[in-house]
């Protein structure tokens, strides 16, 4: 996968996000790190205190998936870090141009989201935290599905 410009690839992208992301959080060496979940909480504590309308598009995309990544890298299984590596290459493009596109309010959503995988997974509920990562990722394509679809170029 070189990049991705259509509307389907975009929308495969996504629906494999949604099966590998939650499987990571289910491997049995899937360990937190407490440090690690505290600076993903603080960076999205800050986002929703205002602090998204202060960054650009290139460094909003590279939160977002800082923040997977994070989680996934939990996993200690290198096959799924990579794999979302690779993901966010090549859906870079097509985010940077709905995000340029969107109302940056919809980010208020997913951060909540992502504070509530954060307290699942601090609680030791994976299962829980997997089931809504995967309701999240779902909720993440279905806002951008659109907007994807008519961004410019």
């Amino acid at each position: 996968l070189s990049v991705m410009v259509s509307q389907q690839a975009y929308e495969d992208g996504y629906r494999f996000r949604m099966v590998v992301e939650p499987a990571a959080l289910l491997e049995p060496t899937f360990r937190v790190d407490k440090a690690a979940l505290q600076e993903l909480a603080d960076q999205q504590i800050s986002l929703l205190k205002g602090g998204f309308r202060k960054l650009s598009p290139t460094e909003l995309f590279s939160l977002n998936s800082q923040f997977h990544e994070v989680l996934i890298g939990f996993s200690n299984n290198p096959f799924f870090i990579d794999a979302i590596k690779k993901i966010d290459r090549v859906r870079r493009l097509l985010d940077f141009r709905s995000t340029s596109a969107s109302n940056r309010e919809r980010l208020l959503k997913q951060c909540s989201e992502h504070l509530e995988i954060l307290d699942l997974l601090e609680k030791g509920d994976n299962a829980a935290a997997a089931e809504f990562l995967r309701s999240h990722i779902e909720g993440a394509l279905k806002s951008k599905r659109g907007l994807v679809a008519s961004a410019p170029g």
